[in-house]
């Protein structure tokens, strides 16, 4: 099923955390977690279905560090990896073309100068790679997250468009003073993102869920474009020193708040579970 199609007239649903999951079945996720592709694969396609049947519309391959940088094991090569995390994904939606699947990409891990130690070009070769593999393998969509330098950013946005004609969604993470890690501001973030042929904008994982929506307000008037937000769990506390875990209900709660403010796509990172993807699909379904 067409990207398109799906996300026609209606708020596309994404999944929640890999990492929460794995971790839930008490595997370790201080490592390449996409090492799990191969030797937990049933584990994998069984968190895929458990996303699936909570309602999601899209769900999101392991191979967020599947790059060579990130990905520490000599006995794959980043193409089985990547190929492997996309195959599972698509087993675990048994045909049903409705569900899409996201090729995941995460940050390098290391940032593109000048606050990195890659070059451009460097960055643009690691994602190049990356992204002929997943268009190859036939996914549906790409998902750019996590991003934390805006010329890292660019780096993988271009490689996309170069090498690929899938969608292409980029999403940012934010410091508790709402700008990228490279002291980049949103605002500068969003306008040079705006220059580029990319489907949806928003922002993942920090600053937390709570309040979220005021960043996607402030998205909203800075962008055309469609508004992807995918929050952690957290609600931070005692002037941004501490922070507690929020449940479901309120989680989704926040969600809808977004959904008001102009996102169109919405999802979960850390801390999410299919617990919360039902919880928001239900909330979905009474709008």
């Amino acid at each position: 099923m067409n990207y398109q199609v799906v996300k026609k007239n209606k708020v596309l649903l994404f999944d929640g955390a890999m990492g929460t999951m794995i971790k839930s079945y008490g595997l370790n996720i201080n490592n390449s977690i996409e090492i799990y592709n191969f030797t937990e694969e049933e584990t994998i396609k069984r968190i895929h279905r458990d996303y699936i049947k909570a309602g999601a519309d899209i769900i999101t391959t392991n191979t967020f560090g599947a790059n060579k940088i990130r990905f520490k094991n000599d006995k794959y090569d980043i193409e089985e990896v990547i190929s492997k995390g996309i195959k599972i994904a698509k087993e675990a939606r048994d045909g049903n073309d409705r569900i899409l699947i996201a090729y995941d990409i995460g940050p390098t891990g290391v940032g593109v100068k000048p606050v990195g130690t890659l070059t451009f070009d460097e960055a643009y070769e690691i994602f190049k790679k990356q992204i002929i593999i997943a268009e190859e393998n036939e996914v549906d969509l790409i998902l750019i997250e996590t991003i934390l330098n805006l010329e890292e950013c660019k780096a993988a946005i271009k490689a996309a468009k170069d090498y690929s004609k899938l969608p292409v969604l980029c999403t940012f993470t934010l410091n508790v003073d709402g700008e990228l890690f490279d002291g980049n501001s949103i605002e500068n973030a969003i306008k040079e993102v705006n220059k580029l042929d990319i489907e949806a904008v928003g922002i993942n994982c920090s600053p937390g869920v709570k309040d979220i929506y005021i960043i996607v307000e402030k998205i909203k008037e800075l962008t055309e474009k469609e508004i992807m937000v995918q929050p952690n769990t957290r609600c931070y506390i005692d002037n941004l020193k501490d922070f507690i875990e929020i449940s479901e209900n309120e989680f989704s709660e926040e969600i809808l708040k977004c959904i008001k403010k102009g996102a169109k796509i919405i999802g979960g990172c850390c801390g999410t579970t299919p617990r919360y993807t039902k919880k928001i699909k239900e909330k979905l379904s009474k709008l």
